[in-house]
């Protein structure tokens, strides 16, 4: 087959063209420090790359819902210790007025601090976060605790469980009901009504029926307590999830990084060799060129 100067121009220009996308190619990978920018490039690495990424973000949606649960469970934990300091204070009255150094007129002074202290339980008991009610399961958007005409205290919450889902098929709870920890609806003491009770006996002056409140009332702060081992547990199990969570990010930013990312320095290496050689095939075109005019004269 006779090759022609129009055959020789059109292989040069191929080689040009070639070299020049090459060139191209690695400018790109040094301007965006990636070896991989579109499917093309490397179509398998590309689905990795893909499927890392939606890792990393349900990874950081994971650590979301874990610092909102954090969060949540801390604040829960402050009320309780607020809780138990104010029933701590109800016992040190029922102590007090259940000796013979009290009598009507101290235990009917006390008799209307007891009567401050429910209504301050109550206010905590409402406690909420975020506009959100901490206290009543699954009804937030409620207060869960009233007291009626004759000053019972009543709960309308539920005892729905919140859960964190913090990995892939992992979740945890994140919520203590008021009706468990205040009422005694899990087998401990209904703390407002050993306090109704403890008001009662200490403006009835009846001394039985105040000492009689002691010790349910060391029973109701053991059983708050309880419930603040309860939450410390799942912020520890938090804390556990979050660990992991981490270590997994760093293991699939690694990998990601693996995949996509240039090595910048054997890029700038292979940059300035492509330009060599894209100067080269220039040169030498430009030379075939001129000798393929002057054949043609």
């Amino acid at each position: 087959m006779r090759v022609t100067n129009q055959m020789i121009m059109s292989n040069m220009i191929k080689n040009i063209s070639r070299n020049a996308e090459r060139l191209q190619k690695i400018i790109e990978y040094t301007e965006s420090y990636k070896k991989i920018n579109r499917p093309s490039d490397d179509p398998m690495g590309m689905i990795k790359v893909m499927d890392y990424r939606t890792t990393l973000s349900k990874i950081e949606q994971y650590s979301e819902n874990i610092e909102q649960a954090d969060f949540w469970l801390r604040f829960n934990e402050s009320t309780l210790t607020g809780f138990y300091e104010v029933v701590a204070e109800a016992k040190r009255i029922a102590i007090s007025q259940s000796s013979e150094m009290a009598d009507a007129e101290t235990r009917s002074i006390n008799a209307d601090e007891v009567e401050s202290i429910i209504d301050q339980l109550i206010s905590l008991a409402n406690s909420k976060l975020g506009g959100r009610y901490i206290f009543g399961g699954y009804k937030t958007d409620t207060p869960p605790f009233s007291r009626d005409g004759n000053y019972q205290a009543s709960y309308h919450g539920d005892d729905g469980k919140m859960n964190a889902t913090v990995g892939e098929g992992v979740s945890l709870e994140t919520n203590i009901t008021g009706d468990e920890i205040f009422m005694g609806s899990a087998g401990g003491v209904n703390i407002f009504d050993v306090l109704q009770d403890l008001r009662d006996g200490l403006d009835s002056d009846d001394t039985n029926v105040i000492s009689n409140q002691v010790s349910l009332l060391g029973d109701a702060m053991q059983q708050i307590l309880v419930g603040n081992s309860e939450i410390g547990s799942k912020v520890n199990r938090l804390e556990i999830a979050e660990n992991h969570l981490n270590n997994f990010e760093m293991d699939i930013t690694n990998l990601l990084s693996e995949t996509e990312d240039a090595d910048i320095a054997k890029t700038i290496i292979e940059l300035k060799a492509q330009q060599t050689v894209y100067e080269t095939v220039l040169q030498t075109t430009a030379m075939i060129s001129q000798l393929s005019l002057i054949n043609f004269m």
